[in-house]
């Protein structure tokens, strides 16, 4: 323990700070031992690290696309500014990109901010959990706990969805967990982020209004039904929802991003999703297993996202989202379930070794953009020297294309 005046600083958080700002890869160890011992500030750095991860993320797919809005957004008074803003689907990156233009900064920072966020809201639902429920604070426990609800991911909370799932899923846990109201600020965030949640804070109403308290029974029979699912049906119900929200989404549910984008790729990509996907549905059986010790009023909760994850079955991408958000409520479930059994405990090293194999499925599956990114710079750079690093215009004329794609990679 370090003392200066009045003040102690531990010296695992002097080191873990110290060693972030000037060689933060170097700081990972001490960070992560700091979030085994469930010290509050090794979440903050921890989500300060993963925030420079996503700076490091090369501008391609998605990304590429919110480079190019911003470049649009360049040198346009805050009336301009709003003619434009007024004609996109999205809400709160524009007006962030704005702001980041206005004074003066390169748009990788955005990347920044919404990794930030994403792991420190993470990080402080983990806590939450964790001080509720003692029987998680063992050095055994703890661990396998950590690394199963702290995903490793470089880009994950960069996307829209990915950030506002976050959003939504800590909102819904103040709601339903903790009865605290405040919690429809984050389900207004998430929203904010992404319109597409809409649906998933509908479901949250309901689920509020006492539906979803299903039998194992039932949630059985849904992911049976999921089997045979018609697309069509799905379309036909969804056309009745309004006609601008259908259209900006009618591309995800009768158009090449519902099933036809996976012609495009190789058997690798199609393997990494059925890897991904299996990881799911297996979380799910474990779900069900424990399912009879579990209070409705939580699990009802969960049983609204699965049914979301149900209906989307036959569409590969908001399936995949769908099923990404119910994996968050699937987790906060079983730590706030976990009864230190010797089943339970069985479930949670399960989930741990899956969680880790979808951490390695990601990274792999990231590789061509780690081929072309700066990430080496990581091995000597400081984090002064990341926050000011950017892929100028030069570089993504010479490594993007049009569509956003990687050029020159073909792995």
């Amino acid at each position: 323990m370090l003392q200066y005046s009045s003040f102690k600083i531990p010296r695992l958080f002097f080191c873990s700070i110290l060693l972030l700002l000037l060689l933060p890869l170097y700081s990972v160890p001490l960070i992560v031992y700091g979030m085994w011992k469930q010290r509050k500030w090794a979440f903050v750095l921890w989500a300060l690290f993963m925030g420079l991860m996503g700076i490091l993320v090369p501008p391609t797919g998605d990304f590429y696309r919110y480079t190019m809005n911003y470049e649009l957004y360049k040198g346009l008074e805050w009336n301009d500014f709003l003619l434009v803003f007024f004609l996109q689907k999205d809400l709160m990156l524009p007006i962030l990109s704005f702001f980041i233009n206005e004074l003066g900064l390169h748009f990788d920072l955005s990347r920044f901010l919404y990794n930030f966020f994403g792991y420190y809201f993470l990080g402080i639902l983990y806590l939450d959990i964790i001080q509720n429920n003692h029987l998680l604070r063992g050095k055994k426990v703890a661990l396998y706990a950590l690394g199963f609800f702290i995903a490793f991911n470089l880009s994950i909370f960069c996307f829209r969805y990915f950030l506002s799932a976050i959003f939504f899923v800590y909102g819904a846990y103040q709601i339903v967990y903790k009865n605290k109201k405040s919690g429809w600020c984050f389900v207004g965030f998430a929203i904010f982020n992404h319109m597409s949640y809409i649906i998933q804070t509908v479901a949250l109403i309901l689920q509020q209004m006492h539906f979803f308290r299903f039998g194992r029974k039932v949630v059985i029979l849904l992911i049976f039904i999921s089997f045979f699912l018609d697309s069509s049906l799905i379309i036909k119900i969804f056309t009745f929802l309004p006609v601008d929200f259908v259209s900006s989404y009618m591309i995800y549910l009768d158009g090449y991003w519902a099933q036809d984008f996976l012609e495009d790729h190789s058997w690798k990509y199609k393997m990494q999703m059925f890897v991904g996907n299996l990881i799911q549905y297996f979380c799910v059986l474990i779900y069900i297993m424990q399912y009879k010790k579990s209070n409705k009023k939580y699990t009802s909760l969960t049983n609204s996202m699965l049914l979301l994850a149900t209906v989307t079955t036959p569409f590969a991408t908001i399936n995949g989202r769908f099923l990404a958000v119910m994996m968050y409520f699937i987790k906060v479930h079983l730590l706030v379930a976990y009864d230190n059994t010797r089943r339970m405990f069985k479930c949670l090293v399960v989930m741990f070794w899956l969680t880790m194999l979808s951490n390695v499925m990601g990274l792999w599956g990231f590789r061509r953009q780690l081929a072309v990114s700066d990430f080496p710079i990581l091995l000597y750079s400081t984090s002064f020297h990341i926050l000011n690093h950017t892929y100028d215009s030069n570089w993504i004329d010479q490594n993007v294309s049009g569509d956003g794609d990687i050029l020159k990679i073909n792995f």
